[in-house]
């Protein structure tokens, strides 16, 4: 069974443009894989849930969805540094959009989901 750890960027982008993450990723994955949330990225969603407006309200929507279907896995120092090392260790697929980490996760020989046609997700 295969590892998925979610980045900020992914959720955040899935929420805004209405992609149905958990749907997304079963389809990708067959089915069998084990979802995982670092906390780095749950304390970042919190984070930015207290600002106010349209981006507030997509942290919280994304920090819901997370914990009611990801397990928890603790994280430290940056969390760019800790998927680039963790997604290797694990032979994981790691979910970003943000492009600097997907070169460095490619670069590290770990696979990367992310959003295609800001429609649906794809291996980057």
């Amino acid at each position: 069974m295969r590892v998925v750890l979610i980045d900020t960027s992914l959720m955040l982008d899935c929420v805004n443009l209405k992609i149905d993450v958990f749907t997304e990723l079963d389809r990708l994955m067959e089915g069998v894989y084990e979802l995982r949330i670092p906390s780095g990225v749950l304390h970042e969603l919190d984070e930015k849930k207290k600002g106010g407006g349209k981006k507030a309200r997509d942290a919280s929507v994304a920090f819901a969805l997370l914990e009611q279907r990801a397990a928890v896995e603790p994280s430290k120092g940056k969390v760019d540094d800790w998927l680039v090392k963790r997604g290797a260790e694990l032979n994981a697929v790691v979910c970003t959009n943000d492009s600097e980490l997907r070169r460095r996760l490619k670069d590290a020989g770990v696979s990367v989901i992310s959003v295609r046609n800001r429609s649906q997700l794809d291996y980057a």
